[in-house]
């Protein structure tokens, strides 16, 4: 029987692995595709594809806030999931009403040095929102 240590480390190892992988979404119309990746260095990147063709080719992403270092810059994936949204609601004002929204969703949980930050991109059919 194996000790309870070493299981723990190969989960934890096999976590690890699935995380390092680039994290990708894409659109309910399979139109757009944004993927983000963390390289060897540690670096976030991010990329975007529209109906199959490059939009904005692998970049660097960080976030820079007055007294804080740079997020994005030093980073490993902690943890992510996937959510779709399919909702319709009325709006006040506007052209179209009711308004469908229809979006495929990433949560990405990042650790940068000593700090954690999340984000949630999400793809629709119309527009992406970061």
């Amino acid at each position: 029987m194996l000790p309870v240590r070493l299981i723990t480390l190969l989960a934890l190892a096999s976590l690890a692995a699935a995380q390092s992988g680039p994290l990708t979404v894409t659109s309910p119309d399979k139109n757009l595709e944004i993927t983000f990746a963390v390289t060897a260095g540690g670096q976030l990147t991010c990329a975007v594809d529209f109906q199959g063709k490059p939009v904005i080719t692998r970049s660097k992403l960080g976030l820079a806030l007055k007294g804080n270092p740079v997020l994005g810059g030093e980073v490993r994936i902690v943890s992510s999931s996937t959510d779709g949204i399919d909702e319709i609601y009325r709006v006040v004002a506007g052209k179209s009403n009711p308004v469908h929204n229809h979006c495929n969703a990433l949560r990405i949980e990042l650790k940068d040095l000593d700090h954690y930050a999340g984000m949630y991109p999400k793809t629709t059919d119309r527009k992406s929102v970061v």
